[in-house]
């Protein structure tokens, strides 16, 4: 071999080694290399904020240690991220408020309705009814925006 082709050789070899190594400097979600600070998805820091759990929560993404796949989040799509995970939770939450809400007024006018029928409601006791169900949904809504 001759002096060239080795040095050829050795330039090739630190070329794909810089190529990897940008390659691995990437952000896993939006593939961009300069910028904010990363956090290794695999790291301490990653771990205590759940990340890998919220990401397979919220993509289609398999993201295993030995995929050969970028293992850094960038700043932007870290806070994508946990406003997204946010907000999912958030939405779930508010679906079972106004679905307990909705169950509760359901029960309130079955019971009224009832009483009717029976020929046993006073107004009165309809508004009582009214206040004291739209007070417990208050205490829920209350407790939820806390």
């Amino acid at each position: 071999m001759t002096e060239g082709m080795l040095t050829n050789a050795t330039d090739q070899h630190q070329t794909d080694e810089l190529n990897f190594t940008t390659f691995t400097d990437l952000c896993r979600f939006c593939s961009i290399k300069s910028g904010p600070a990363k956090i290794h998805l695999f790291d301490k820091e990653a771990e205590q904020r759940n990340l890998l759990f919220k990401i397979r929560s919220l993509l289609p993404t398999n993201i295993t240690k030995d995929d050969f796949l970028p293992k850094k989040i960038c700043e932007r799509c870290l806070i994508k991220l946990e406003q997204l995970f946010e907000w999912k939770n958030v939405c779930i939450q508010t679906d079972s408020v106004l679905r307990n809400y909705a169950e509760s007024m359901r029960a309130v006018t079955a019971t009224i309705n009832f009483q009717v029928i029976r020929g046993q409601v006073r107004q009165f006791d309809i508004y009582a009814c009214l206040v004291h169900k739209c007070s417990e949904i208050a205490g829920i809504f209350e407790h939820y925006n806390r």
